[in-house]
């Protein structure tokens, strides 16, 4: 009896600690499917796309138009003012 409850339990263990590993790798995996927008108030256009420093947005509410995914970043530059805006 006391094998088959020590069995059961290193059984348990091993099953728990082998699919923690998968947590870190499904992390990794929604960052790199993700899409990064870039925001500027100084530099951006809401005419632009938005997908890099060069073609950022002007203004939050291009983000708030786009239904953001898992993995997804909004990345604002430093030193832009959003006055009247949030996400």
């Amino acid at each position: 009896m006391k094998k088959k409850v020590l069995s059961g339990l290193l059984a348990l263990a091993l099953v728990v600690t082998s699919g923690a590993s998968l947590i870190p790798a499904y992390t990794a995996e929604a960052e790199e499917l993700g899409t990064t927008y870039y925001v500027s108030s100084i530099d951006g256009d809401d005419s632009n796309d938005g997908l890099s420093e060069d073609k950022a947005f002007a203004t939050l509410d291009k983000i708030n138009e786009i239904t953001l995914q898992p993995g997804d970043e909004v990345l604002l530059e430093k030193g832009s003012v959003f006055e009247d805006q949030a996400l």
